[in-house]
Order: structure tokens, then sequence, then C-alpha cells
């Protein structure tokens, strides 16, 4: 039977092969929605269940794209040449053709058109993508330095040995197996694209891991995943994209390390190493970055003879780190759990303790654009002692906008002398100019359980379903920054259903922005781009991430409404309609030419309110 060849592959008896689209639509029941795993602007990824128990990948091609046959196959020679243990095993592939008549109104004869699915099929990889998280949560320093590793390596299979370059790396296209193995896919793809001279959707939804030189000119080279390595390298260590402050860094896992004892001289000078080729890997120019090869030495390096790394590079750690590792706040919990309950006050109580010598001020700061609340938004913590600081939220409106939502507070601390008294303590005392060390520690909010509404009744906006609502992409728009120009970026709203589906577009931001449409119908199996346009800047904006910019509402309506019929009447639940809201975050984005991206600059808590 057909599933015994791909059986057969899985267990290593035979080479990947072509395979047969009955198949591949046979195991993933017709490409289910229950089966869909992942999709982006180039493919759909299902999970496919073969009768022994065997759980494969199918990675189904959008139809909507044009891609060459020869582009096609000779992607396919780059796949089935590839086998590592850092990158995602290649199956098979299906390259299905078929002849369908059709039916026009006026027409005595059918026209034959020509469909065809170009499918492939992957090792199912069961843990998912990179997760990324700050130095004090998440994975420990050692699971992250071996996916470190382990990228490398991946990649300096694909660059030395099969000459392949990936193009759009980045933490989605890291997946870990169940032992935290990483294994890198979606290498080269984006290559199959027809327009992939011009800014095509691959790289402008890469913007940020994607390197300078082939994300606006389109100019490709193995530097350029270097560039996209760089990236993932600072966010693996840190959690955060910005260049990083080398100190606070290793303070910050020192601090971690202290309250499990993992510390030894090794890890440290890990840390450090791995903040200096992840930044020496984001070099503007590319000549700058180190190849592929000089990475393997590097890590290599770092594990070299008795476990040490050279002594200037033990130098290089003692300078950076001068401060003891017991010198910052230890904060507890560093996620804080709400129920979902709206229109009613709720309360969590966040827990300081200052374990150190010195006199620790510290204030909370609201990033969210939820009204959270504290009686001590500030405070001065004496040596060897604790605080617990309550804080309060109410949610309005519908409670299924409110999950999980990641640093929605800031807690910044620092030391000061003891003549201090709570009254004296400034926003200006955390600004990183003015002291020495400023520790930021970001905190995210759960919203517990079922949606409920104060009456008791259940939540009058539905969830977001995929079989009756849109699909929207990107969630996230990003914009290439420039002053004194108009920008735009574009989201796609797919209806996937037998059903007429309105929606509205409108925006909380501050800023001039045109969205062209801002309303409309989209057909049943249909889809529509909406172009969403920045007006002209002479400066750029305080704040270049904007988080719900645009709010989409969509709801079902009935076959033969315009566009012009569609009022603002027709999202309101009061009426008894089924209404979804989606909202849309803003990245501004810098082009490099004007500037060294924004992760060159630092960053400081200027904008703190002391009242939350």
């Amino acid at each position: 039977m057909d599933h015994e060849v791909l059986v057969h592959i899985l267990d290593g008896r035979e080479k990947p092969t072509n395979l047969p689209f009955t198949l591949l639509k046979n195991i993933t029941e017709n490409f289910s929605d229950d089966r869909e795993i992942g999709h982006g602007g180039f493919a759909i990824v299902y999970k496919g269940v073969l009768p022994n128990g065997s759980d494969v990948a199918v990675k189904r091609i959008r139809s909507t794209h044009s891609i060459k046959e020869t582009l096609f196959y000779r992607e396919l020679d780059c796949l089935l040449n590839t086998e590592h243990k850092n990158v995602v095993r290649f199956l098979g592939y299906c390259a299905n053709t078929e002849q369908i008549a059709i039916q026009i109104e006026g027409l005595k004869e059918h026209v034959y058109a020509e469909l065809r699915e170009r499918l492939l099929c992957f090792e199912y990889i069961s843990n998912g993508s990179l997760y990324i998280t700050d130095e004090l949560r998440g994975f420990e320093w050692n699971t992250r330095y071996e996916i470190i590793k382990g990228i490398c390596e991946g990649l300096y299979h694909l660059h030395k040995e099969k000459q392949i370059y990936h193009l759009s790396l980045k933490p989605d296209d890291i997946l870990l197996d169940n032992d935290m193995v990483p294994k890198i896919t979606d290498f080269g793809l984006s290559r199959l694209d027809e327009k992939s001279q011009t800014m095509s959707n691959d790289r402008f939804r890469s913007l940020g891991y994607c390197a300078p030189e082939y994300a606006y000119e389109g100019k490709m080279s193995f530097k350029s995943d270097m560039y996209s390595l760089g990236c993932i390298i600072i966010e693996l260590v840190t959690g955060q994209r910005e260049v990083p402050n080398k100190s606070n860094v290793l303070r910050r896992w020192r601090h971690r390390w202290k309250k499990t004892g993992k510390e030894t001289p090794l890890v440290s000078q890990q840390v450090a190493k791995c903040l200096e080729i992840g930044l020496q890997c984001q070099e503007i120019d590319p000549s700058k970055r180190p190849y592929m090869w000089d990475m393997i030495h590097i890590t290599r390096e770092i594990e070299g003879a008795n476990g040490k790394i050279s002594n200037a590079d033990e130098n290089t750690s003692r300078q950076i780190c001068p401060y003891s590792e017991g010198d910052m706040l230890r904060i507890e919990p560093l996620e804080l759990h709400f129920p979902l309950e709206v229109n009613k006050q709720m309360a969590c109580t966040l827990r300081l303790s200052n374990g150190t010598g010195s006199y620790i001020a510290f204030i909370v700061e609201n990033l969210s654009g939820l009204q959270y609340s504290t009686q001590q938004p500030k405070g001065l913590m004496p040596p060897q002692s604790k605080c617990n600081v309550e804080i309060t939220v109410q949610l309005e409106g519908k409670a299924q906008k409110y999950r999980h939502h990641t640093n929605e507070l800031t807690v910044w601390s620092t030391k000061v002398n003891d003549c201090y008294a709570v009254e004296d303590i400034t926003i200006s005392m955390f600004l990183k100019e003015v002291v020495n060390v400023v520790d930021q520690v970001n905190l995210d909010v759960v919203f517990d359980a079922e949606p409920q509404e104060a009456s008791g009744k259940t939540s009058e906006v539905s969830p977001y379903m995929k079989d009756d609502m849109l699909g929207i992409e990107p969630l996230e728009l990003h914009f290439p920054f420039q002053l004194n120009k108009e920008i735009s970026s574009s989201v796609e709203l797919s209806n996937e259903t037998g059903a007429y589906i309105a929606f509205n577009i409108k925006t909380t931001s501050p800023l001039p922005y045109c969205t062209e449409p801002n309303k409309g119908v989209v057909l049943p199996w249909s889809k529509c781009i909406v172009t969403i346009t920045l007006q002209s800047q002479h400066k750029a904006p305080e704040h270049m991430q904007q988080a719900y910019a645009f709010i989409l509402q969509s709801t079902k309506v009935k076959d033969g409404l315009a566009a012009e019929d569609i009022s603002t009447d027709m999202f309101k639940v009061e009426g008894g309609n089924m209404v979804d809201e989606v909202n849309l975050d803003v990245v501004l984005m810098h082009n490099y030419k004007v500037s060294l991206w924004m992760s060159t600059s630092s960053t400081s808590p200027s904008h703190l309110n002391p009242t939350i």
C-alpha cells in the first residue's frame, strides 16, 4: 500500500521519493483544518497520521503561488541531498497536476484548467518552534547553549557541505524535538517565489531577523544567514532583540544561577562569548560578519581544553560583570495570574525580596493599555527585607480579548544610599545615564478560566474559530520607517467558509493611518488584501511599537450586501450579532540606510509613569 512507502522512509529502509497525492490527502484527512499545525504566506502545514500511528508534517504550497517547475525541482534536489541531525528530515514530495473541466455560462464547450498541487513531506517535530524568554525564566542556560550549538552545526552543514543558504531564518524556523535538539526547517523555500527579487511577504515577515542587504536590495549570500543567526543568538541569551548591556545580562544570569546553584566559571564565559559573536554576526557590513565555519571553530574553542576558553575571555567575563550575583531584587512571580472575569476588580500579589546588604529603590511601570493599579507603585527596601505589592485590574468589554499578555508590567530597581526616603524616589533615578546599574524585570499576565460576564451571561463576542471567521495574516504589521515618506503594509484576509463575511477596520493609534479598504465583504472561499499606509512623518514617533494599533471586526452577512451598505451598527453585539474582533499590532522599523537599526540605541525608562 502507498502508506507503507512512507513508513519505510521513516524507518530509514528507503530514500525520500515521489509520494502519491492521494496518500498525503488521506493521512491529513483531506487537509482538514483540524490537522493544520502551521501556516505562512507560502504554505500551510498539516499533521499527517499513518496507520501505524507515526506522524509526519505535510507542507502544502498555496495554490495562489506561481512556481516555476525548474525552481521547484532545483529546490527538491537540495532537500533530497540534505541529511543532518540539526536539519528537519525530508521524507518526500508530490508534484501533482490535473486537468479540471469548467463550465462557463454562455459557452457550450467546457474550459479545461490546470490544477497543480505541490507538496513536501517532512518528519514531524512534536515540541514546536523555538520559544524565546529572558534570562530569568524559561530554558536553563545549558539548554540554550546546546540549542545555539545545534543551530550553528545545522547551518554549517547547509553552507559548507551543501552550498545552501536559508534566506529567512527566524525562531519559527527552528523546531525542537523531544530531547530539545534544534532542527532547521524551511531553508531555501523562499526562492521558489517568482517575485523573490522584490520585497516578498517572506522577507517582510522576517524583518528584524533578515539581513538588511537582502531585505532591501535582494542581495543573497551566506553572510545573510549569519545576520539572522546573530539575531537569534542574542535573543536566546537575553530574550530581547535589542543590543544588550553585557554587564546586566551576566548579572541577571548569575541571579538565576544563585537560586539553582548552577553557576560555574565556564557558563559565565559561554554567555559572554555568545553575546560577542551574536553582535559580530549582526554587523551591517556583510564583510565584517564571520562565516559559518568560523562559528563552529568558536563553539569548539569554548569547549576546549579543560572546559575553558582562553585567559583573555576569562578576563573579559570578569570585566563585564564586576558586580556580585546577589545585588538585585528577587521578584516572584514573573507571571501574574488573574481570573478571567469582566467588570470586576481582581488582585494579584507581587513579592519582592532584597537579599543584599544595600538599600534598593523600585518602581512599577504599566506597559499595557489595561488599567492596572497599585497602592505602592514605588518603594524603598532596606537590606534583607521583603515587600508585597498588590496589583489590581478591572477588565471591561468582552472577556475573550484577554488571554496571555507578555511584558505587561516592568519592575525597575536600583541601589540607593540609606538616607533616601520613599518620597525621594523620582523617575530620574532609573535613567541608565544617571546611575551605574538599573535592573529591568518584565512581568507577564495570564487571565485564567473561562470568560464570564458580570451578569452571569456568556460572552457576547465569540472566540476566534478557524472554520467560521476570517483568517488574518499577519497579526503584527511591520513598516520600514523613513522620515518624510509614506510607508505601507498589507494584511491578507482569508474567508475559507461558505458564508459572506463583512469586515470593518478601525485604528486606536494617534498616528495618521489610511486604510484601503477600511470595510468590505469577503466572498466565500476568497481572499482580500487590505493596504494600510502611514502618512509622511517629519519626526520619528515616540513609540516605535504599538500594541492594538488596529481592531479588525468581522461578522457574517447575507449574500448581496455591498460595501457601501456596511455600517458600524452591524458590528454591535447588542443587536444579537455574532462579532469577531482581532487586534493588530504595529512595529515601525528604521531603514538601515538611514540609521543602524533601533537596536543600536540605548534603552532607558525615560517614559516611566510613577502611578499606574
